[in-house]
């Protein structure tokens, strides 16, 4: 796993070998070129235990380099629980968080529970060389450094722009997003990601936005329940959250505002109440200093739906069920 795990940190992941056999000498072909059909051939034949020891995958854990720190032994518990894997001594500190299983989203949820436990990690950090020993190192330093301070204490709002910035954006927002400036609580840049799914949204309509459509039981307090999600967008500062252009920068600014539900439509012939929210919402644009996050309560006939719409730039697969948690 020390191996493999090494190879990741230099090679691509598509070209990190799976499997490794030893040989003598090379099979070549008469021109001592080598013979790629042969070997490809003896590939085939490797089964069972022979294809686990030639894949460098330990057979029993005691193959496995324990960890030697109390943050190793930490990360160790918090990679098992992420993963789910049934026993964290399974993992050696050789071992790499991508290989084990992990991806983005584990990624993200590791660095959460990391921070409930007092250790200082970014994705990044992970990404760069996720080999146990080396993530809890990158840990240890972060947590005695400077930014591991600033990482741990709550950053004040507009502290990540421009002074300038910031007063541009105060001054203009009656004209940028059509509300007063004195109900912005925040704002920041936008990440790369973010710039291009808006980007995408100038030129095509709907690109990356979804829209859930929940039927609601009939026992329901609709009431209640919009009160319930007034109160979850309150605590979701990404759904307050409008993207604009200030100074040539593209910026999130997040806004203190209740929430808005959306009119039904009068129907078209032939349409329902549920149709028609849904082609208004369709043909409704996402664009810049407009709400990213849009939603309506439609009764149509004796059924009750909930029409969520909301852009991608401002939640993903992995946040959405905690929103709905939430709720």
């Amino acid at each position: 796993s020390g191996i493999i795990s090494a190879l990741s940190i230099t090679l691509p992941p598509y070209m990190v070998p799976t499997i490794f056999v030893p040989m003598s000498q090379m099979v070549t072909v008469t021109a001592t070129k080598l013979d790629r059909t042969t070997l490809a051939n003896l590939s085939t034949v490797i089964t069972g235990d022979k294809l686990a020891a030639y894949s460098l995958q330990d057979i029993d854990n005691g193959h496995k380099v324990a960890p030697e720190t109390v943050t190793e032994t930490a990360l160790q518990r918090l990679w098992a629980t992420v993963l789910g894997l049934d026993s964290a001594a399974a993992i050696g500190r050789d071992d790499s968080f991508l290989r084990l299983g992990g991806d983005s989203i584990a990624a993200i949820r590791l660095v959460t529970l990391a921070r409930k436990e007092g250790i200082l990690l970014s994705v990044r950090d992970i990404f760069q060389d996720p080999r146990l020993h080396s993530v809890a190192a990158k840990a240890d330093a972060l947590s005695k450094s400077s930014s591991g301070a600033l990482l741990s204490a709550a950053i004040p709002a507009f502290s990540l722009i421009p002074s300038e910035t910031r007063d541009a954006l105060l001054q203009s927002a009656t004209q940028v997003m059509g509300v007063n400036g004195n109900i912005i609580e925040d704002a920041y840049p936008c990440t790369p990601l973010q710039e291009g799914l808006m980007a995408l949204a100038q030129k095509k309509t709907q690109s990356y936005t979804t829209r859930n459509v929940l039927k609601l039981p009939t026992h329901f307090d609709v009431p209640r329940f919009q009160r319930a999600w007034e109160m979850t967008v309150g605590k979701c500062d990404t759904l307050r959250t409008r993207i604009v252009v200030c100074r040539g920068e593209l910026l999130q600014v997040v806004l203190r505002e209740p929430v808005t539900w959306l009119a039904q439509p009068e129907p078209a012939t032939g349409q329902t109440q549920l149709e028609a929210f849904i082609e208004r919402e369709k043909n409704e644009p996402i664009t810049h200093g407009r709400p990213l996050s849009r939603q309506g309560i439609v009764r149509d006939g004796n059924s009750t739906f909930f029409v969520w719409t909301v852009h991608h730039s401002v939640y993903d697969g992995w946040c959405l069920p905690h929103i709905f948690n939430m709720l």
